[in-house]
């Protein structure tokens, strides 16, 4: 599986942007290394109580970044497999890996070519917190994170709603008011982004500031899990956020809350079984 010349384009501008985030994050305070170093699990507790045990399970986790989750299912009891098309962040999870002592697999690549580089079946794919708008073509994607699925095997994605992230607002000038930032339903043109800066708390402004991401619909997303044979067990929106998007305010169980006065959905979680 080849990807079009226009999508490698944006492909290799985004990995050399998430290859520089990947050592910033690593030093950030945000994403709590040092914790995870000293036992503790970085994952959330919708991931947790939606897949429930996964103890001797393969796990496959898609876009992993440097493996923290993936690690912290590892320490739940699952055999898992981390997947990242950032050579330096797979680098890194391969470093906790030595550290923590906990048996895993990382491989680097794209999840286009993941089927030359990956063979065997899954108990559960896994993908979670800001992967569906790296995602160029969602319903090969879909295919291919099911094509990995035994029969009977779970298709689990948490990430932003689609609905909140067609949506921005500037709360210092507009109040309460948000505006549509992006055309919501998808088009093979990503959105163009110029960040300084990423969104954890880094200590340097980043070199390679462009990314490219693209938005997704409900549909775009559904309608490919039903068509590769995958039943839906479940949707599940939610009126808060896995990060602070801006006037929000931090949760006791880790989440953000919209200081709004009115709630949106923020958050979005599907399981589907293959069948």
């Amino acid at each position: 599986m080849r990807l079009e010349k226009k999508t490698d384009k944006y492909t290799s501008i985004n990995k050399k942007n998430w290859n520089e985030r990947a050592g910033a994050h690593f030093q950030s305070k945000d994403y709590r290394v040092k914790e995870f170093l000293s036992g503790k699990s970085t994952l959330l507790p919708l991931e947790l109580q939606e897949l429930g045990n996964v103890k001797g399970k393969k796990l496959l986790h898609l876009q992993c970044h440097f493996g923290l989750d993936t690690l912290s299912w590892a320490r739940k009891g699952a055999i898992v497999t981390g997947v990242d098309f950032s050579d330096k962040a797979i680098k890194l999870a391969n470093e906790l890996k030595k550290k923590t002592n906990l048996s895993s697999t990382f491989i680097c690549s794209d999840i286009p070519e993941l089927p030359g580089k990956l063979k065997g079946k899954f108990d559960i794919v896994f993908a979670s917190y800001g992967v569906l708008c790296w995602i160029s073509d969602l319903a090969k994607w879909i295919e291919i994170a099911g094509s990995y699925l035994k029969r009977g095997g779970i298709l689990y994605i948490i990430d932003g709603h689609p609905f909140r992230t067609a949506l921005d607002y500037d709360y210092k000038r507009m109040g309460d008011i948000f505006w549509v930032e992006c055309d919501y339903f998808h088009k093979k043109t990503p959105n163009k982004y110029v960040f300084e800066y990423s969104y954890v708390r880094i200590d340097k402004k980043l070199k390679n500031k462009i990314n490219y991401e693209w938005q997704h619909s409900m549909s775009d997303i559904i309608n490919p899990i039903i068509k590769n044979k995958l039943k839906i067990e479940f949707i599940h929106e939610f009126p808060f956020g896995f990060f602070n998007w801006g006037r929000m305010k931090k949760m006791r169980n880790a989440y953000w809350k919209s200081l709004h006065k009115k709630s949106i959905p923020m958050i979005l979680s599907i399981k589907a079984r293959k069948y």
